[in-house]
């Protein structure tokens, strides 16, 4: 017997059919949908791993002094080298070099550009390495000189050593020598050419010197104390050793 199907109840057993479709294939779609899921994930970790910083230009600021200004012309030569050593290693990177005095002048600038937040990249000038490594101005370079530490002598960086890291080296060093007016040595009524050769003949020339002197001259002078000055703690820590009495 043939029945016949009206074009509602066609449609109704097509929308039936098709959810029966749908509901036997979910598993499947689902199962898909993870698939693709792990790829995209995959891809996103690769691009990540593979990504490489762009290289860009720099610029690093240095604060120099007088003779370590580039256009001091005895240290020209040192500035060339160094210049071309860096051009060759960093060849994107620069410098800029601004004179910020010396001595208390320098020292007043950095606390400046510290507080302020704009401190120079390389700092070359007088004794202020300890006090700021100590809060975390400056940044060691131990790694840097690994290489050539053993070559150095200790006492061209014993100064910047602050809980066993080194935070600067001496581009310069010498040693302290004594300096003698022999016009106020004649008038004391001494030889200028026979110089003291103990700290003691030191001491009784000098205290003779100033007697004779009388306040005109005197017969032992050292630089400072003014202000901060670091050169002339620096000089006179030379009696603190002599006399193995360190600064506390």
């Amino acid at each position: 017997m043939i029945s016949k199907i009206s074009r509602r109840q066609l449609l109704k057993l097509g929308a039936l059919a098709a959810g029966g479709l749908l509901a036997s294939c979910a598993p499947k779609v689902v199962e898909v949908t993870k698939v693709v899921e792990k790829v995209v994930k995959e891809t996103v970790v690769v691009e990540k791993a593979a990504a490489v910083p762009t290289a860009a230009p720099f610029v690093l600021e240095l604060w120099s002094w007088g003779p370590m200004n580039p256009d001091n012309e005895p240290t020209k030569l040192y500035h060339d080298t160094m210049k071309k050593r860096f051009k060759d290693k960093y060849p994107l990177g620069d410098f800029k070099f601004r004179d910020m005095g010396w001595d208390e002048v320098l020292r007043q600038n950095l606390v400046t550009a510290l507080l302020g937040g704009t401190p120079p990249d390389i700092i070359v000038g007088e004794n202020f390495i300890q006090p700021y490594a100590e809060i975390g101005a400056f940044l060691p370079f131990d790694d840097v000189v690994a290489d050539i530490k053993d070559n150095l002598i200790p006492g061209t960086y014993a100064a910047a050593v602050v809980k066993g890291k080194m935070y600067g080296v001496s581009y310069m060093t010498a040693c302290f020598g004594f300096e003698r007016n022999p016009n106020v040595i004649e008038k004391a009524g001494l030889d200028p050419d026979k110089p003291p050769e103990t700290w003691s003949q030191l001491l009784e020339q000098a205290a003779a010197i100033t007697k004779a002197g009388n306040g005109e001259y005197y017969g032992y002078t050292l630089q400072g104390p003014v202000g901060f000055l670091i050169g002339g703690i620096l000089r006179f820590a030379v009696y603190h050793k002599v006399a193995k009495a360190e600064i506390c």
